[in-house]
């Protein structure tokens, strides 16, 4: 293992201190051309979006207008040489050691922030998108595929953070239909510190730490893509409740229901199976929770939104 895949003691206490890191280097050159022009061509050929996993971040879905914040949930499943790289087994090490030799890939997400009219990803605590009926152990991995400064939308964080409890958050405007979630409770934003990065630098940030990036006033777009690394869950139904996930429902999740029903639920399993721990209790026992609670809880759309999926689709 190369040592840029392995944090001093200094760094791991700073992360468990602060709650975040960045980090130079962790994705060699020609991997960072690799992921940036694998992701560029999903993005430019909309792959996945009848599925449900690409969708704009910030409004709803419009299949006759460019997205104003183009993102992708699992682009792996459509590029899976974006997990056979070595900036992928480094940031597989990384994770393991903050979070144990249990941990794993949870999911990815690519974004891409337009120029000139990219939006902010409002303050939230990854953690405040999860069930609330389990508890995680979780960090994701931001890897800069250009420069990224204030100007084009860097990560920022809140020093400390990670050891607040989940703060409450809301919709952008009550909109339930919308995938953000933003923190609405007071917090010292005056602390916020920027990371910016060259590209192949990440940062690595735990669940809980407060994070945001600024609109991208720059002229060029701004492309992410993040790794999400946890170890099982535990069940722990009733002990808390997160009252903005109630009535969530997005246009990406109506095509994905939709998608599934015509077939896609097979294709969906034959994807997730080859990283499966189906040798591990307590992987399989979360699988097994999380499947049935999907079942369960989801709620179908609103009858306003099935006729906007119907116009559009």
């Amino acid at each position: 293992m190369e040592a840029t895949a392995v944090l001093s003691d200094t760094e791991t206490a700073l992360y468990n201190r602060q709650g975040y890191l960045a980090l130079k280097s962790l994705c060699p050159p020609e991997e960072v051309e690799l992921i940036r022009a694998t992701l560029m061509g999903l993005f430019e050929s909309r792959t996945g979006y009848e599925e449900g996993a690409q969708y704009d971040f910030v409004g709803r879905d419009d299949p006759s207008k460019p997205a104003r914040f183009p993102s992708m949930h699992d682009p792996r499943h459509y590029a899976p040489e974006l997990v056979k790289t070595a900036y992928f087994q480094r940031a597989l090490a990384l994770a393991r050691q903050l979070l144990g030799e249990n941990a794993a890939l949870y999911g990815e997400h690519a974004l891409l922030k337009p120029g000139l009219a990219g939006p902010e990803t409002p303050w939230h605590q990854d953690e405040a998108f999860r069930s609330p009926d389990f508890e995680y152990k979780e960090l994701s991995i931001w890897l800069a595929l250009q420069p990224v400064t204030a100007e084009n939308g860097c990560m920022q964080f809140i020093p400390g953070s990670n050891k607040y409890e989940v703060l409450e958050h809301r919709s952008p405007g009550g909109d339930k239909a919308l995938h953000p979630l933003e923190c609405c409770a007071d917090f010292p934003r005056e602390l916020a510190v920027p990371a910016p990065l060259e590209a192949g630098d990440c940062t690595v940030h735990h669940m809980r730490t407060l994070h945001y990036t600024a609109p991208n006033t720059s002229p060029t777009p701004r492309l992410a893509y993040i790794l999400i690394f946890n170890t099982p869950p535990v069940y722990k139904p009733g002990r808390r409740e997160f009252p903005w996930l109630e009535g969530r429902w997005t246009d990406s999740q109506t095509r994905r229901k939709l998608w599934h029903k015509r077939g896609g639920l097979a294709i969906d399993v034959m994807r997730r199976l080859p990283s499966a721990r189906l040798t591990s209790p307590r992987w399989v026992a979360w699988a097994a929770i999380r499947a049935v609670n999907k079942v369960w809880k989801s709620k179908p759309p609103a009858p306003a939104q099935q006729a906007s999926i119907k116009e559009t689709v």
